[in-house]
């Protein structure tokens, strides 16, 4: 049989209303120590739970945060979003909300089903972003190749216009620039053909390094490079961009940069719950990253 709140007031000697008060968490009002006791027994004697529905619309919030990854379903033994779940996770618990993982809207706008909004690693104006620090991955990625004597690379871009593949490309080729090194862009869907290629040319007129937008691409190259006999690094210096899963053969590490995306995730959750409390909170917010010297040069 189901409790109502009118019966935990009657046990307790109070009006619905102070119930209400004192099971909502409002810190904004004051119950007496005493009277907030009583209330108390008498929920844990009767066993009253509160109507979670009521109690949302009451205070206009759910204290629920989506995470909407704008797929058909979630490729969790992916490692990026597996990272970012153990992030956003982290993040709720630390708020004390709950986490809801949302595939497809099915038509419905985002802003429609949730009160505040806020974009991970693929910045979204008009939107608090939280992401990683590009330029900074771009200048260390450039740094190391001019270090090491790189005067002409490749560089292979995402097949798709995301607005962090598009970013990282952008800075990495003006620090290239501003360091005298000579890049050529292939894209991510045929750039396995093209680097096979070019490698075929005298070593003085073809690249002597790739720089791939993202480790996965970087996997694919360094597997298309051994079936064709191309050493790298010998023959071709190899680097990504992620640092989530580096590892290619045993004992063979990729050179990359390691984004903290579990950290992004967290993040996000903590600027999210500013946020929805009335807090200003910044535009965008990018976290940094480092590299990580592997056995690709």
């Amino acid at each position: 049989m189901t409790v109502s709140i009118r019966e935990v007031a009657k046990i307790a000697g109070v009006t619905h209303g102070t119930v209400s008060k004192v099971l909502g968490g409002n810190p904004k009002y004051s119950i007496p120590a005493p009277t907030r006791q009583r209330i108390l027994s008498a929920v844990g004697e009767l066993g009253y739970r509160p109507h979670f529905s009521a109690q949302s619309l009451k205070r206009g919030r759910t204290n629920i945060y989506g995470f909407y990854a704008g797929t058909r379903h979630f490729e969790i033994p992916n490692m990026f979003f597996a990272h970012t779940l153990d992030g956003l996770h982290a993040g709720c618990n630390e708020c004390e909300k709950d986490l809801m993982l949302v595939g497809t809207f099915r038509g419905t706008d985002a802003g429609a089903l949730y009160g505040a909004l806020i974009a991970i690693v693929d910045p979204v104006h008009g939107m608090p972003s939280v992401t990683i620090d590009e330029d900074m991955g771009a200048s260390l990625i450039a740094s190391h190749l001019a270090e090491c004597g790189h005067r002409h690379v490749v560089y292979v871009t995402s097949y798709g216009p995301m607005s962090s593949a598009l970013e990282r490309h952008a800075a990495f080729s003006k620090e290239a620039d501003r360091l005298g090194i000579i890049v050529d862009s292939f894209q991510d869907d045929h750039a396995c053909e093209q680097i096979v290629a070019i490698m075929r040319q005298s070593p003085g007129a073809r690249p002597s390094a790739a720089v791939c937008w993202h480790d996965n691409t970087a996997r694919t190259i360094y597997a298309r490079c051994h079936e064709n006999g191309i050493d790298v690094p010998g023959d071709l210096t190899l680097i990504g961009f992620d640092g989530i899963s580096r590892e290619l053969a045993p004992g063979e590490m990729l050179s990359t940069i390691s984004a903290p995306w579990r950290a992004v995730a967290r993040e996000a959750v903590h600027i999210l719950a500013r946020r929805v409390d009335g807090d200003h909170v910044p535009p965008i917010t990018r976290l940094s990253v480092e590299f990580m010297s592997g056995t690709t040069g």
